[in-house]
């Protein structure tokens, strides 16, 4: 009787079992299967401190970030610039925007004595 390769082994005419090629195929895809997961279980066990160093880093970065976003602002400055204004408006945003430096400087100071 011809070998099936549906089966692994056969039994032999004085009862001993055989393998047959497919049996022979199955052990050794077994063993390929099993020593690729070694190595790539290995290869995840070497790359996991570095890839938790970097997580390290991003999370102190974002904390960084957050703690400057945090911080009170200093100084605030703002330019406009109008085009077209008549001559009399532009005196009167001249004349405001010097009343409005005059307070800031008074009052400033005062907020650092």
């Amino acid at each position: 009787m011809p070998p099936r390769f549906n089966k692994l082994t056969l039994t032999t005419s004085d009862g001993r079992k055989k393998l047959t090629a497919a049996g022979v195929a199955s052990i050794i895809l077994t063993i390929v299967g099993l020593v690729t997961n070694v190595v790539s279980e290995d290869l995840q066990r070497r790359e996991a401190p570095s890839s938790q160093a970097e997580q390290v880093a991003s999370e102190a970065k974002r904390t960084n970030d957050i703690i400057i976003a945090g911080r009170p602002l200093r100084s605030l400055t703002l330019t406009w610039a109008f085009r077209g204004l008549g001559d009399d408006l532009e005196r009167r945003l001249k004349k405001g925007e010097d009343a409005a430096r005059t307070f800031i400087e008074d009052h400033a100071q005062a907020c650092f004595d």
